[in-house]
């Protein structure tokens, strides 16, 4: 789909309203799909591929994509959870990347840290409320977060 690469392209405008409006023309897209008995694989692995380079991308741009990513996740993944172990992989990774500089007082990587940590919480919550179960790849990705003792991590998951 053409279109899918024009919104993926776009998410990497540096800014924040254009990666806003691509974050709600991908969940359009995935409405569409979704009304007409369509293969959301494409929307999947379109964001699978958006969030494995947020380890790697700039950390002042970073840190807010995980906000706008929050909502797309919970509509992209929440009907099944084939998809759990790559998402916690990611998770992981880039919880991570940022927690060295996040620890050291790093405001950006800290910031980047926390909403991660908010949009994997959220994750966990859609899992929960649609009545799957976490995988233990899961698990294990939200235990190394609760394991790194960091306070405001720890009360997101209270």
């Amino acid at each position: 789909m053409e279109a899918i690469g024009k919104l993926k392209d776009a998410f990497w405008s540096n800014d924040e309203k254009v990666i806003s409006e691509v974050s709600l023309g991908l969940q359009g897209v995935l409405y569409i799909l979704k009304l007409n008995n369509g293969n959301t694989d494409v929307i999947k692995d379109t964001v699978l591929e958006i969030m494995q380079t947020l380890q790697y991308s700039d950390i002042k741009y970073v840190k807010s994509i995980w906000n706008i990513l929050k909502q797309l996740i919970r509509r992209v993944f929440n009907e099944d959870d084939i998809y759990q172990a790559k998402l916690a992989e990611i998770f992981e990774k880039c919880m991570r990347s940022y927690s060295y500089q996040g620890k050291k007082g790093d405001k950006y990587y800290f910031e980047a840290m926390y909403n991660c940590n908010m949009t994997l919480k959220s994750y966990h919550d859609q899992i929960i409320e649609n009545d799957f179960s976490l995988n233990a790849d899961m698990k294990k990705t939200i235990n190394y977060v609760k394991s790194m003792g960091i306070f405001e991590l720890l009360t997101i998951w209270e």
